[in-house]
């Protein structure tokens, strides 16, 4: 099943970001029907962005400015008023459910499409900054259905859109030289972004799993199969000892 997302999703999103943002005032975000210059956000803003991939293929955008962010600066942590935007950014693309962030570098040009939504942070009249967000639907790559069976008008819309429902498996073969990220995972914790800023090195963070527990790996934010961590030539490795069912992995 693709996951949909509607203006109201957005909304939330915005919401959550502004949220987060540091400002001395309440910011409001307002839904715009005209984009910003985007030239110019790098020069008046502190800019962040984040290619976030999952049950989405999702690019968000925060551009702050410096004063809004200043507050960070009380915490006594080197984070910079540049490297604040993109923690929060971070935080919110794990919003959008599982993933896995594959690049905190996207091009202004991504976000110059009909498919982006604008919002103005704002305080009153006065301007604080600009959250955007370019979400695209990743269809699953096998049918959610345990039991295999597909509805008549399902299957008349992969015909059309595919032929017919018997093709040849070969065709997959078209694929077999396609590249795709692995990302071995040995736990998560979700912390508030405060604890998260005032992270120091020697601190601690506990994971949700035990020691000894088998590490996940994920394509694309899906959960394909588990192993032990290895060393192989001083580099990590992933052993696998577990390969998931597709209903239980790549849906």
């Amino acid at each position: 099943m693709t996951v949909s997302y509607s203006l109201s999703d957005y909304q939330e999103l915005a919401r959550a970001v502004t949220d987060l943002v540091p400002s001395d005032v309440p910011l409001t975000p307002t839904l715009e029907s005209v984009a910003p210059d985007l030239s110019a956000l790098s020069s008046e803003f502190e800019l962040a962005t984040v290619h976030y991939v999952g049950a989405c293929d999702a690019r968000l955008l925060l551009a702050v400015t410096g004063q809004t962010m200043a507050p960070l600066g009380q915490s006594g942590l080197d984070l910079g008023s540049s490297r604040g935007p993109q923690v929060l950014l971070d935080s919110v693309a794990h919003k959008l459910g599982q993933g896995v962030i594959v690049s905190q570098r996207v091009a202004l040009e991504a976000f110059n499409s009909a498919s982006t939504v604008y919002f103005s942070l704002r305080a009153g009249v006065t301007l604080h900054g600009w959250f955007a967000l370019n979400i695209q639907e990743v269809a699953p790559m096998f049918d959610q259905s345990s039991s295999g069976a597909v509805s008549e008008s399902d299957a008349g819309l992969r015909t059309r859109a595919t032929g017919p429902a018997t093709a040849d498996p070969k065709s997959m073969r078209m694929l077999y030289d396609v590249e795709m990220t692995l990302t071995a995972e040995i736990g998560r914790a979700k912390l508030p972004v405060r604890q998260i800023l005032d992270l120091t090195p020697g601190v601690i963070v506990e994971l949700d799993r035990v020691a000894g527990s088998a590490a996940d790996l994920m394509v694309n934010g899906h959960l394909v199969a588990r192993g032990e961590v290895v060393v192989v030539d001083e580099d990590y490795g992933l052993r696998i000892t577990e390969i998931m069912d597709a209903t239980e992995g790549l849906v």
